[in-house]
């Protein structure tokens, strides 16, 4: 019995320092055929945490069937001028990756994340033609939905 601990145990040690790593990322996918106003606000982190999300989202080109096709990356502008608000003018079939998870596995907004990551996002209005989303924390798992990695909020 002692052998087989042995293996189980040297295995494990093995896949920790062995270099495997996965990403989850949260965006919001622009699928409609205009530009979309995209107001959200993080909280203000704890001393010796990491955050999820972030106020320098990432720009993304989508693909016809509304996946990342990785051919355009930009840096999105933030006109907002505060720490914590960022507003982002999101042109069509793009994304804006706002925050990701290393290592770790998106359940929901109240899970325990490793590594001492903290959920900072505090609220998003999303602005589109007359219509206004508005996100709060409370309610973040009713709009973003977990696909294949992708945690994110479809505009159409």
């Amino acid at each position: 019995m002692k052998p087989n601990f042995l293996i189980i145990v040297c295995t494990l040690l093995l896949l920790q320092f062995s270099g495997c790593s996965w990403q989850e990322y949260f965006m919001v996918k622009n699928l409609s055929s205009q530009n979309i106003t995209i107001r959200y606000e993080l909280e203000d982190s704890k001393s010796g945490t990491f955050n999820i999300f972030t106020a320098q989202p990432d720009g993304e080109s989508l693909s016809n069937k509304g996946t990342l096709d990785y051919k355009d990356r930009t840096k999105l502008e933030d006109k907002d001028t505060t720490w914590n608000g960022i507003e982002i003018i999101l042109k069509p079939n793009y994304a804006m990756v706002f925050g990701n998870l290393s290592n770790d596995h998106y359940i929901n907004k109240d899970q325990y994340f490793i590594n001492s990551r903290t959920f900072n996002f505090n609220m998003m209005e999303i602005e589109y033609g007359d219509n206004l989303i508005k996100i709060t924390k409370n309610n973040f798992d009713d709009y973003f939905r977990k696909e294949k990695g992708i945690i994110a909020h479809e505009v159409k």
